[in-house]
């Protein structure tokens, strides 16, 4: 079971069976990351392994997302 939680306040996302559901993942964490001013970063962890981190950097009043 991957779970993606905000890095700062622990908060979670969303949950998902495996990686293949990574549109879904990657949806979810663009979303999130737009509307929520707490978290700038979202980490993907398995048990207590981080999988991937991902950021929300801004850029001229714009939004854009990259996972790290």
């Amino acid at each position: 079971m991957l779970i993606l939680k905000g890095k700062k306040s622990n908060g979670i996302v969303g949950k998902y069976k495996n990686i293949i559901d990574a549109r879904k993942i990657f949806s979810d964490a663009q979303r999130y990351l737009a509307q929520n001013q707490v978290d700038q970063a979202l980490i993907l962890v398995e048990g207590d392994r981080v999988v991937m981190t991902c950021m929300l950097r801004m850029f001229c009043n714009q939004a854009s997302f990259s996972p790290t």
